[in-house]
């Protein structure tokens, strides 16, 4: 794979055609290439930088709507927010201002994910997972359920989740 020979045919491109209708596009593919290297801040400033250099095309749209999604899986979420935005205001008559404005409402919203990686027995202390976003403060009350009993009681395992926690002290 000739990426630097690739990069530097576009910069020749570039440097000999600035206006062209395709320049915006050769600029975005440059941060392409970048990110396809596994060189995410190199890609990000060259589609920063077609997005300020042509500001009035879709390329450029789409590039500052990259670096936004890839700052968003960075975890760099205060940047991601700013491109998102940027992408509203400068780009506003694109339809990639409306992906940009699903991701701000989905990037503000509350997150709480709490898993279970593996069974445990019962032996076993259980390790859980939790991950939140936007959240500030959390409580909790953990309840232990004897998973035999229960299916002895209904016959069934669904359901665990609707059982009345409010008439049982939580566990320590």
């Amino acid at each position: 794979k000739k990426y630097d020979e690739a990069i530097e045919a576009i910069e020749a491109f570039l440097e000999r055609y600035p206006v062209h209708a395709r320049s915006a596009g050769a600029r975005k593919s440059i941060g392409d290439i970048e990110f396809t290297r596994g060189r995410v801040s190199e890609a990000i400033a060259q589609w920063r930088r077609c997005a300020l250099t042509y500001p009035g095309t879709a390329d450029g749209a789409v590039a500052l709507l990259s670096a936004a999604s890839v700052l968003e899986r960075e975890g760099s979420l205060p940047e991601a927010i700013a491109e998102y935005e940027a992408v509203l205001r400068r780009f506003g008559k694109f339809s990639q201002a409306q992906q940009a404005r699903r991701a701000l409402s989905r990037v503000r919203e509350k997150v709480l994910v709490l898993t279970v990686p593996r069974m445990f027995t019962t032996a076993e202390k259980v390790q859980l997972q939790l991950r939140t976003r936007n959240v500030e403060k959390l409580s909790a009350k953990l309840y232990r359920v004897d998973i035999e009993e229960y299916f002895r009681k209904k016959h069934a395992v669904g359901g665990v989740e609707a059982l009345a926690t409010d008439i049982v002290r939580p566990d320590e």
